[in-house]
């Protein structure tokens, strides 16, 4: 409540909603759908998706897809799906994940986690279903700007707010060396700052 009145467009919650899934109907009934995001951290275990919470440290019995279907349902307005296998690793988003998870819900799905390039961001939106797809690192290290990417979304033919650029769609098709697993909130960054690139909205599934 206090972020909102503050002036802030939308609040992510996710250990708080799994301990008790009450509040995001309570929130969406107070503040409107369209304010409430959940975070979902995930890892792939077999056939299956798993939820993490507190920062991808505490394992829970939830199966991420149901989850998702569960907080869509109790008034999320918009899911957020963090890959905790492909976090950090800028080997791609999780395809698979982010597509079965947009296939069980009516609202939004941005995808987080494994951005290594251009390339991901478009595939990811294109194969994956996703809505919108969040970057951090890629942009933060000087591998690519916002521009960059958004130019890359319309030469793919993503409806997307355009932008300036100087330089090639391509810019991040160099190879990056493989990278840790995310194990939580990183240490030692100088910035936290993460962009999501959307595209138009458009009709859900």
């Amino acid at each position: 409540a206090v972020a909102l009145r503050a002036g802030a467009d939308k609040v992510s919650v996710n250990s708080a909603a799994v301990a008790n899934p009450e509040l995001l109907t309570e929130a969406a009934a107070r503040f409107g759908a369209q304010c409430v995001v959940v975070s979902i951290d995930a890892k792939r275990e077999g056939e299956s998706w798993r939820v993490f919470t507190h920062g991808g440290s505490r394992r829970t019995e939830l199966n991420a897809i149901e989850w998702a279907a569960i907080c869509a349902a109790r008034g999320a307005g918009e899911i957020l799906l963090t890959s905790i296998d492909r976090d950090g690793s800028r080997t791609g988003y999780d395809i698979e994940f982010t597509r079965r998870v947009a296939a069980c819900v009516s609202v939004p799905v941005v995808a987080s986690g494994g951005a290594g390039r251009v390339g991901d961001i478009i595939d990811v939106l294109q194969n994956g279903a996703a809505d919108a797809a969040l970057v951090a690192g890629i942009v933060h290290d000087g591998c690519c700007t916002v521009a960059d990417i958004k130019l890359g979304m319309v030469n793919a033919g993503l409806s997307v707010r355009a932008a300036g650029c100087q330089r090639t769609p391509d810019c991040c098709a160099r190879p990056w060396p493989t990278q840790p697993a995310w194990r939580g909130p990183r240490r030692g960054r100088t910035s936290t700052r993460r962009w999501t690139l959307r595209r138009k909205p458009r009709g859900r599934r």
